[in-house]
Formats: structure tokens, C-alpha cells, sequence
């Protein structure tokens, strides 16, 4: 997912994408038989990172899901038969007849590509946040051309630290040198300049409302939560519903013909769903302010 030329820290990546996939299954709570309970978290890894997962019902194990491989086409290019390769399980499904598909997505895909996208920025940013940190410490730097002179400017400085209004030091560091300084000093200008580390944590605050909007949890700008009048409140509302709107949409259908075919009684229920479609939900973002406060 990430361009050769360009080398995100793995620790952050990999921190930013397990944070990120949590708070895309926070969104969503799924009710399922009972055997299926104690791998919930199998079920969501499943169906968020691949998109589907096959159901069937078969003898060793009862009514089951598990990921597997789509294989044939029918006359619209619907896939017609569902491939399972497990070590406890190898067999090949007919899609429709002894086998039926849960999926979020219309195109059979996952939809971890939004936590991988933001998972890469969030861990440029932390990078470029912890060198602006570290070069906000850049410490006085002085040249000395002797060690008495070295010695002299450690002592001046521990004076001044001490809080002494008057330092002096020995002249005779300058005499018998010529024109030149017993020590010199680096200035470092515009170091305030160089901590940039606000601007970045305002950065990633943007980029984690962005990828709330995403993933459906209603978010307000902090800049505008006291100004927003209803068109934009609208238009916000409708960035945020518009891909959970489509995953309800098909894991709705999606499930209704696995609990025909199994009678089964399996439900979801996306949490900010409701907040998100109608103008209510400008009252739930009230909730969602807390994370991105200075």
C-alpha cells in the first residue's frame, strides 16, 4: 500500500492501523448465533478486511462461516460458487443453494483501504510531530579555542542558572590571542519558527474527523461547530452517511437471504447511523468533541 520511495516508521503504521480498524468496529454491533459468538472478532476481521464470508451448513460443524475464494461468474457476472480452504474444511459451495454470502460492500471488497489510507498519513504526521519535538530542544552551542576557555563558559552558564544578576570571567581567557574570541557562539535563529508541533496535532485531529466521516461516526470542524447553519449541517450529515448508507444497504440484503436460506436470526445495527442521516445528529456531536481539543 505504500510507495517504495517513501518509508513510513512501521511501529506508528502498524500502531495507526490497529487504533483505526478498532474504531471502524466500534461503529457496528452484529447479534450472532450463538456458536458464532466466541469468534466475533474472527467474523468482523473477515468481513471488514475481505469484504464477504461464506455461510453453509455442514455436518461436522452446523451452520458456519468462514472467508474463502469466489470462483465462476453467472450471465450478470455475479460469482456462482464459494471456494472454503480450511484446515479443518476443504469444500466448494454453490452460491444460492448450499451456501450464501455475508458482505459489506457492493464490489466484494474489504473496506480496511480506508484504515490503511489513513493509517500511512497519521504515521507520516507522528513522525514529523516527534522530529519537530526534538528540534524544539536545540540546546546553546558554544566554540571554544581552549579548554580554560570551555571551562570558563560552563561555569558562566551554571552561574546564570543559579539566578547570580552579575557574571564575570577571568580576562585573562582574551589576552595574548590577537583579534580572536576565547569562545564563540551559535545562534540558532528562528527556532521558534521550527515548532510546528500544534499545527501538526491540528493536522491529525483533521485527518481523524475525516476518517470518522468515513466510516460513519458523526464529527463536527472545530472551527465552525458554533457557526454551521443547516445547509451545512446537512452537507456534513451527508458526507458521513454516504458509505455506511451502502454497507447497511448490502449487508441488509445480504443477510436477509442468509436467514431464509439457514433460518437464521442474524442482525446489526450501526450505532451512529441514525445521528448521521438526520439533522438530530448535530446533537450527538457534542460527544465527538472531547478527542480533538487543544
Amino acid at each position: 500500500h505504500i510507495p517504495s520511495a517513501v518509508k513510513n516508521d512501521s511501529v506508528a503504521y502498524a500502531f495507526w492501523c490497529r487504533a483505526l480498524f478498532q474504531r471502524l468496529c466500534s461503529t457496528v454491533e452484529f447479534d450472532l448465533p450463538e456458536n458464532w459468538k466466541r469468534a466475533k472478532d474472527f467474523f468482523e476481521a473477515c468481513l471488514f478486511g475481505r469484504g464477504f464470508v461464506c455461510v453453509f451448513n455442514s455436518k461436522e460443524f452446523g451452520i458456519s462461516f468462514q472467508p474463502c475464494t469466489l470462483y465462476g461468474y453467472d450471465f450478470y457476472y455475479q460469482p456462482t460458487q464459494a471456494i472454503v480452504s480450511n484446515p479443518k474444511l476443504s469444500q466448494t459451495f454453490t452460491i444460492g443453494k448450499d451456501c450464501s454470502l455475508i458482505k459489506i460492500t457492493n464490489d466484494f471488497s474489504g473496506v480496511v483501504d480506508i484504515v490503511a489510507y489513513y493509517a500511512s498519513a497519521l504515521a507520516q504526521m507522528s513522525g514529523a510531530r516527534d522530529m519537530s519535538i526534538i528540534n524544539s530542544k536545540f540546546a546553546y552551542v558554544f566554540g571554544a579555542k581552549n579548554k580554560a576557555a570551555a571551562q570558563a563558559v560552563k561555569q558562566i552558564f551554571d552561574n546564570i542558572n543559579k539566578g547570580e544578576p552579575l557574571v564575570v570571567y577571568d580576562k585573562k581567557l582574551i589576552e595574548g590571542i590577537g583579534d580572536e574570541e576565547p569562545f564563540e557562539f551559535i545562534d540558532r535563529n528562528g527556532l521558534k519558527n521550527s515548532y510546528l508541533v500544534s499545527d501538526i496535532l491540528n493536522d491529525m485531529g483533521s485527518l481523524l474527523r475525516d476518517f470518522d466521516n468515513e466510516i460513519g461516526i458523526p464529527t463536527m470542524p472545530p472551527e465552525k461547530r458554533e457557526r454551521m447553519i443547516t445547509d451545512e449541517v446537512t452537507s456534513r450529515n451527508a458526507d458521513t452517511s454516504a458509505r455506511i448508507t451502502l454497507w447497511n444497504e448490502c449487508l441488509t440484503n445480504s443477510l436477509k437471504e442468509v436467514n431464509q436460506m439457514f433460518n437464521t436470526d442474524i442482525s446489526f445495527n450501526f450505532k451512529y447511523l441514525d445521528a448521521a442521516a438526520s439533522e438530530e445528529g448535530e446533537q450527538s456531536w457534542e460527544l465527538r468533541e472531547l478527542p480533538y481539543q487543544e
